[in-house]
């Protein structure tokens, strides 16, 4: 969705499986103003390119808690509104605790007929 929309590029791209890993060379030439975790840990990465990231140095990583493979579009709210609150428009209120998160009330969607 996110690179549908033209909102950044996903790598290692569409065609790997997830669980490819990236080259780290090849991701510090890329260098990307965000970084979109889907699983976690990027806190304790102590590779020597990591913090050679823009993104990283400007404090522009975040952790999507896993949501952008999961289950629907509905499911997607979520994570398509954390990351729009991070990498688009900060005024986008973050999701909080999923548990309590009603998609239908969205900035994303609410005014979707």
């Amino acid at each position: 969705m996110i690179a549908e929309i033209g909102f950044g590029t996903c790598v290692p791209g569409e065609e790997a499986p997830a669980e490819y890993e990236f080259n780290p060379e090849a991701f510090l030439q890329l260098d990307p103003d965000w970084i979109v975790f889907m699983e976690g840990g990027f806190e304790d990465r102590d590779d020597p390119i990591w913090n050679r990231l823009s993104a990283v140095k400007n404090g522009q990583v975040f952790d999507s808690s896993d949501r952008f493979y999961c289950c629907s579009t509905y499911g997607l709210i979520p994570a398509m509104q954390d990351f729009a609150h991070y990498v688009v428009d900060d005024s986008v209120p973050l999701v909080g605790d999923i548990n309590d998160f009603d998609p239908t009330q969205s900035p994303l969607v609410a005014d979707v007929k």
